[in-house]
């Protein structure tokens, strides 16, 4: 792979610039995440006193789930313990290539939470 400082100026700055756009978007975006469970833990307990299971409004419809069980296999533990039936069911998929992009503390969120050292 190439470092973004060898590249020639006018593609490292049209990097950079996206760069930081997506930054502001994944900010924003954690934002909202934040504010969307905080709003869904109120509506939760809005809604369980009377046993409503769904609203909804010209925006949005919401519908409460039951909490449920879920039954899942430990793949770790029966690779290890049985790895002929582990390998006789395993899948194999390619996946194609991606972006994984973490966000970041801005030095503004950093000091208004108190996590400076």
């Amino acid at each position: 792979m190439v470092h973004i400082d060898d590249l020639p100026t006018d593609s490292r700055k049209r990097i950079q610039s996206i760069v930081k756009d997506l930054g502001m978007v994944v900010s924003e975006r954690k934002d909202l995440e934040e504010a969307e469970k905080a709003l869904k833990e109120q509506l939760i307990e809005e809604m369980l006193p009377y046993r409503l299971d769904y609203v909804e409004n010209d925006c949005v419809e919401v519908r409460y789930m039951e909490p449920t069980t879920t039954f899942k296999i430990n793949s770790k533990k029966l690779e290890i313990d049985h790895p002929e039936i582990y390998a006789e069911y395993l899948q194999v998929s390619e996946k194609k290539g991606f972006l994984k992009v973490n966000g970041k503390k801005s030095k503004e969120t950093e000091s208004e939470s108190g996590d400076e050292e």
